[in-house]
């Protein structure tokens, strides 16, 4: 069955991207993949765009934002307020590099930057490189974390390939596939996870504009 992804993403867990991206290439190789992105696929959600060729995209959707990012906050000084110590014990020097109760010191940056987010960057630009079947030096002035209108003609051929609309790119798939097609909107009905009730899922813009598509 032929796949119209739509993407709205602004990234998340790094692994989770990779285990998408290589489902998808997978499915592919079996089924027909459309990769679209509506509004925004940043960081992890372009990540998994980028596993599809040809990437289309909305000419004013938000894509790129490719790094990684730890991110640390200390409450030290509200603990001490309350009247809240930090007291633990560790089996050996890097078993807790990080505490929600002080700033992190330059030996752990150093550590942490090195174990965690400088590899996980390595391979998300090796991914997003071999993805988009671009060199690595093309790819990496676009790595640094900025994000970009799909429509920058700096980022044609690099990050995207081309800018269509939604309507049209359905269009384009009922005319390739030769037959009637229905797009079936295969979002969860039922809201998921701890703030279910305060974010919709259903990010679909079907109307009645293109119900000729369906």
């Amino acid at each position: 069955m032929p796949v119209l992804f739509i993407m709205n993403s602004p990234g998340g867990s790094p692994t989770a991207s990779e285990e998408l991206s290589e489902y998808l290439k997978d499915y592919n190789k079996e089924k027909n993949v459309t990769m679209y992105v509506q509004s925004v696929a940043a960081s992890g959600g372009y990540y998994i765009a980028s596993a599809i060729k040809p990437l289309i995209a909305n000419k004013n959707a938000m894509v790129g934002s490719i790094g990684v990012i730890l991110p640390h906050y200390s409450i030290g000084k509200l603990a001490e307020t309350i009247g809240v110590e930090e007291d633990d014990l560790s089996s050996s020097e890097y078993k807790k590099p990080i505490s929600l109760f002080k700033k992190v010191g330059d030996k752990e940056r150093a550590y942490l930057k090195k174990q965690l987010p400088t590899p996980t960057y390595n391979n998300f630009i090796d991914s997003v490189a071999s993805n988009r079947g671009i060199e690595r030096g093309k790819l990496l002035p676009y790595t640094e974390g900025k994000i970009f209108v799909a429509n920058s003609p700096e980022i044609k051929d690099i990050l995207v390939d081309e800018v269509l609309v939604l309507h049209k790119a359905k269009a384009r798939m009922k005319k390739r596939l030769g037959k009637k097609v229905n797009f079936v909107n295969i979002m969860p009905e039922e809201k998921i996870g701890f703030l279910k009730d305060k974010i919709e899922f259903k990010f679909s813009l079907d109307s009645k504009f293109d119900e000729g598509l369906r």
